[in-house]
């Protein structure tokens, strides 16, 4: 499918990007083009060429967490659930703060968490805005799909 080229290029780009501590990098080259991200502690490849590989979702347009009103106990707070199946992680590194404590105020669109499924790494947004009530998942749990992340109350 590829050739030792592009794996050898694809080393090259992932290493300039360690080097100079980049977020991100995007690299076109006639109909095809090749973002790198840095997530957490491993980066995400994603390679688009037409006829290859399924496109992209547009840039930024994270995964949207559920929110559904509580089935009962927990007052006007919404349950944030995680849109896949995968590891929670409270932080985008081990040694980075957590996205949000038990109490913070956060804004629709906020990152909340990062669920990394099949070696992707997907934020989390904030569904509404709102104080954080509950983290219900432990730091580097496994996570289904539809489980309760987070409770919020919204503003």
């Amino acid at each position: 499918m590829f050739d030792q080229d592009v794996f050898t290029n694809l080393r090259k780009v992932i290493k300039l990007l360690e080097k100079h501590d980049l977020e991100e990098i995007e690299i076109e080259q006639g109909d095809t083009a090749l973002r790198v991200r840095r997530a957490g502690a491993a980066p995400v490849v994603s390679l688009q060429s037409p006829g290859v590989l399924p496109a992209a979702p547009a840039a930024g347009a994270a995964p949207s967490a559920t929110a559904e009103k509580p089935k009962g106990g927990s007052g006007d707070g919404m349950r944030v659930v995680s849109p896949f199946v995968g590891t929670f992680y409270r932080a985008s590194a081990p040694s980075e703060p957590a996205f949000v404590q038990e109490g913070d105020v956060v804004e629709k669109g906020q990152t909340l968490c990062i669920v990394e499924a099949m070696k992707l790494m997907n934020e989390i947004e904030a569904p509404v805005s709102g104080r954080i009530e509950a983290i219900l998942v432990e730091n580097e749990a496994a996570v289904e799909y539809g489980q309760e992340i987070f409770v919020i109350s919204p503003r």
